[in-house]
């Protein structure tokens, strides 16, 4: 947030007019993080505690593509969204490049930075918690996103109604 408020007088719009978005980030964040730790005791006790590869791969690919669907209805009806996404919303027209190009070079950015703090903290002996199917959502979720939002800006009408 705190580097949102530093990028917003930078563009066209007051930091006034992005108060309130800035703001709402908080009970998001409270209740997106509830719903990821839901989902996450909900998988542990349907899932077996051994499973395949090719499964681990599906669970991979399609919560990639939910998070994208996610995100290109939150960027599209304009509502309040996680800090990441809010920051790539106010950044991207400052570099003058679609949301969906910038959200990929921002979560290869967390990744690489993830990568560094666990070598760092590890002592420069492995990488913890960074592995193929973390690299594959930082990789593919902003092209999905780029393939989801002209499809969900279609739903934009039905929200004035």
């Amino acid at each position: 947030m705190i580097l949102q408020v530093m990028f917003i007088p930078i563009g066209k719009d007051p930091l006034k007019k992005h108060a309130v978005n800035l703001l709402m980030q908080i009970p998001v964040c409270l209740i997106f993080s509830g719903m990821i730790d839901m989902a996450t005791n909900l998988l542990r006790v349907s899932l077996p505690e051994e499973i395949s590869y090719i499964l681990s791969w599906i669970l991979v690919v399609s919560g990639t593509v939910l998070l994208a669907l996610a995100v290109s209805m939150s960027v599209t009806s304009n509502v309040a969204m996680v800090p990441g996404e809010y920051f790539i919303k106010i950044f991207h027209p400052l570099v003058n490049r679609t949301f969906s190009f910038v959200k990929t070079f921002f979560d290869i950015f967390l990744v690489s930075s993830a990568v560094i703090l666990s070598l760092f903290l590890t002592g420069f002996t492995q990488i913890e918690a960074v592995r193929e199917g973390t690299l594959f959502a930082a990789l593919c979720t902003g092209p999905i996103v780029h393939f989801f939002i002209p499809l969900t800006a279609k739903l934009k009408p039905l929200l004035r109604k």
